[in-house]
């Protein structure tokens, strides 16, 4: 499909620890892997912690078009993740020279390391909501920004120098300044500004006149970026892409996600088919005291409907949902309410989705398409790149993993999936079966 080809839940393995910063993230589908984990997420979870984080996600939604307010927000934010990187480095040292530390010293030491990346992820969860409401909730702008790799930390060399930089943009008329190490999608350059119409600029900062093989690399990286942005076509990941954007608004699910979260904050969990493709699960884990009760309740709905007990049946966990960094919205958007965002973000309450390829399918066909390989068959056909093979009256549309990460974890409705390809089918070949990234004109309005 002309659409975004890229890696998403349907291959989680090829980007896992890809675009996220220090924090490695290591607990999936609302249980702790091991015992710290645990403890590091109920210590934050029941400390005042989350009060900052929401106060932080409250004036970035709030004060969004206040260039002064989101710079100060910043700063604190800054210094927030200066001191979880400390603190991480500090008890990573003490583990690796203490050998003899008791176990249960060595335990809570692991768990403050959990701890204090749970902050550090929620805050760039933050700072990615403030990149996408800066970008206008543009798809193609967040996804080229986060095609590379990134490891930078706050106090990495040239930090400095990269807050001079920002501080001149932020001072300067018409622009406002992102600095990206608070943030987990923008990938490419130190700071980004924006300007008052919508154009673009990536910054590399650096401290002093040293060249080397990774300074012209990156300049290439930021040349070829740039470009890719202005035109809206050209190379990325080794790829030709073209973008465009396509006259849909969304349709969702996100409000019966809503109402199950709020229902999960009173009994400790819930869970519904919002849809006929869709079964959602969500937790609480405050008050929730038996998981099993999940598993009941899902086997008396789904059991014996089509297609729930095959392989056809992806599941997704909003726990996970830092791994998919370049193809789903951050959490920080979602429209619900700050606290909810928030408990999202640091593990407190989570949702999981169950997505029935089988009844996604027969929306398509229902619309008229053929389709030709799904799922697994579709993925092995294509080199991981197409996760429905398409077609309808010659026209040969792949749909990628991408997009069925958007029905897993933003509960998108696979009929505006068929009305993206309806659209592509019209423009016909030369522009529909090249690989794209496109956005919805009505993107923004589906969220916060």
């Amino acid at each position: 499909m002309g659409s975004k080809r890229c890696e998403s839940a349907s291959d989680p393995e090829r980007l896992r620890n890809r675009y996220r910063r220090a924090f490695s993230w290591s607990v999936s589908r609302g249980n702790a892997g091991k015992g710290h984990e645990a403890a590091g997420m109920v210590r934050l979870a029941t400390s005042d912690y989350p009060d900052i984080l929401e106060d932080y996600l409250s004036i970035s939604r709030k004060r969004k078009g206040n260039k002064l307010a989101l710079s100060k927000l910043q700063l604190h934010m800054l210094e927030d993740l200066v001191v979880q990187e400390k603190s991480i480095k500090s008890y990573k040292e003490k583990l690796e020279t203490e050998a003899n530390l008791p176990d249960r010293a060595a335990e809570f030491i692991r768990s403050q390391i959990t701890l204090h990346g749970l902050i550090a992820n929620a805050i760039r969860q933050i700072g990615d909501g403030m990149a996408w409401r800066a970008f206008d909730y543009d798809r193609f702008t967040t996804r080229i920004l986060s095609s590379h790799p990134v490891k930078q930390t706050i106090l990495a060399e040239g930090t400095v120098a990269e807050m001079g930089q920002w501080a001149a943009i932020n001072d300067s008329a018409n622009r406002k300044a992102i600095f990206n190490a608070v943030t987990n999608s923008i990938a490419i350059g130190d700071v980004t500004a924006i300007h008052d119409n919508g154009d673009v600029e990536l910054i590399e900062v650096k401290s002093g006149n040293a060249k080397s093989r990774r300074l012209i690399r990156q300049k290439q990286i930021l040349r070829d970026v740039a470009g890719v942005l202005t035109s809206g076509s050209g190379i990325v990941e080794g790829k030709s892409v073209i973008s465009g954007v396509l006259p849909i608004t969304p349709k969702n699910h996100l409000g019966q996600l809503r109402d199950l979260l709020v229902e999960a904050g009173t009994k400790g969990w819930s869970s519904a088919l919002v849809a006929p493709h869709c079964y959602v699960e969500c937790a609480d884990f405050s008050s929730l005291r038996d998981l099993s009760e999940l598993a009941i309740k899902r086997k008396e709905t789904l059991g014996g409907g089509e297609g729930w007990g095959d392989e056809m049946v992806l599941s997704a966990s909003s726990m996970d949902i830092i791994q998919f960094v370049p193809n789903a919205a951050p959490l920080t958007v979602f429209p619900l309410d700050d606290r909810t965002c928030v408990d999202l973000t640091i593990g407190a309450k989570a949702y999981t989705t169950y997505i029935n390829l089988l009844q996604v399918v027969g929306v398509f066909y229902r619309a008229g398409w053929t389709v030709d390989h799904a799922g697994k068959e579709a993925m092995a056909a294509t080199q991981n790149e197409a996760s429905f093979m398409l077609r309808k009256e010659g026209f040969v549309c792949h749909l990628p993993p991408a997009d069925i990460a958007r029905l897993a974890y933003e509960l998108l409705s696979p009929e505006t999936l068929v009305d993206e390809c309806e659209l592509l089918r019209k423009m016909g070949p030369s522009i529909g079966e090249r690989y794209g990234v496109w956005t919805c004109e009505g993107e923004a309005s589906q969220w916060n």
